[in-house]
């Protein structure tokens, strides 16, 4: 029995309740236009006034205003995503696919690998040694007595017919039919929660880091050309400051999860801290539903080898879960699926 509260959504749309779909493109009206025309037009004269101005400072003053040029552009982005992705309290969130939760965490690789790792257990599938192969390498295969259509996540039957045949464990993410299956699973309805940027949320990160980009790009490459072309060669730090402003600047384009799911991704694993503690003593105590939310909120990584070595063997380089957040949670990890109740908002800042 569940220790969480149980959640009143319906399980075709878990989020539906917490979070409200505010991701969808919207077309910009003719004024719309106008403003951003208006806004370019505005932003490049001021970019090419600034670069005239700074590129006359001595050496000295112009590294501190470079500098300080490119900390306060990089300021602005962050203060932008703020405002763009909010963070606001969730009062419950549903975690009975733990398949959803390991898509939220990492993608369809991420989901693919933890539904394997539950098969396996469930002796659903076979590790077995290709003895033909120098290297011996491991394969999967499905065991000949399951019946798939048993199985109550469409992943999970998925997976079991891709393994029909023997095949390496890393096939499948090479896979880009099975790996499509996965993103209809969830990847729109963890964008219309909020939790996975939309496509008009990347592209409005991209065209933000974008601009920086081309300030930083822009006076920096000016100013170490007017150096050469004075015969100067002490250009060091110059270069070092826009390589590592325009790298820490792009990065605000590439994140995989909004601020909201990255919450929710470290609520989670502070929520269930108690469970993975416990993690070697759930093979013997715990249902295989509790040995997939494990999996699901931390990784295939969570699942110590001594207890699950075919899993580790499947996948000895699963990559490791996101580091916690330093937060704490109350609440004891008995829960088998289900909804849980989020864990104070210790977490909202991590994103």
């Amino acid at each position: 029995m569940s220790s969480y509260p149980v959640s009143t959504t319906k399980p075709s749309d878990p989020w539906k309740s917490v979070t409200p779909t505010t991701n969808q493109a919207t077309s910009l009206t003719g004024d719309d236009a106008w403003v951003v025309r208006a806004f370019v037009i505005a932003w490049f004269t001021l970019l090419l006034c600034f670069t005239v101005v700074i590129i006359c400072l001595p050496k000295t003053a112009f590294l501190l205003a470079y500098l300080l040029a490119c900390a306060t552009v990089i300021a602005m982005l962050y203060a932008r995503r703020i405002v763009a992705e909010p963070v606001w309290e969730l009062t419950k969130f549903d975690t009975s696919d733990p398949y959803r939760l390991a898509y939220l965490r990492g993608g369809a690789n991420e989901a693919l690998r933890v539904a394997t790792a539950v098969l396996i257990e469930a002796r659903h599938l076979r590790l077995l040694q290709n003895e033909s192969s120098e290297k011996k390498e491991k394969q999967l295969v499905t065991a000949p007595d399951c019946d798939a259509k048993s199985l109550p996540f469409p992943l999970e039957r998925a997976v079991l017919r891709f393994f029909t045949t023997p095949r390496k464990p890393e096939e499948m993410f090479e896979q880009g039919g099975l790996k499509q299956q996965v993103d209809d699973l969830y990847k729109e309805e963890l964008e219309n929660a909020g939790l996975l940027p939309s496509e008009a949320q990347k592209q409005a990160r991209t065209s933000r880091a974008l601009f920086a980009l081309i300030f930083i790009l822009v006076v920096g490459l000016t100013k170490i050309g007017v150096a050469l072309w004075h015969g100067y060669r002490n250009i060091g730090f110059t270069l070092l400051i826009m390589i590592v402003a325009a790298i820490w600047a792009w990065s605000f384009s590439g994140d995989y999860r909004t601020r909201l799911g990255n919450y929710v991704v470290k609520s989670l694993e502070s929520l269930f801290e108690g469970m993975r503690a416990q993690a070697a003593t759930l093979k013997a105590n715990a249902s295989m539903a509790q040995i997939a939310l494990l999996a699901g909120v931390y990784g295939v990584a969570a699942l110590p080898a001594e207890v699950f070595p075919e899993v580790r063997e499947a996948f000895p380089k699963a990559p490791t879960d996101s580091s916690s957040c330093g937060s704490s949670c109350s609440s004891s990890c008995s829960s088998d699926g289900g909804s849980c109740s989020s864990c104070g908002g210790g977490c909202g800042g991590c994103g």
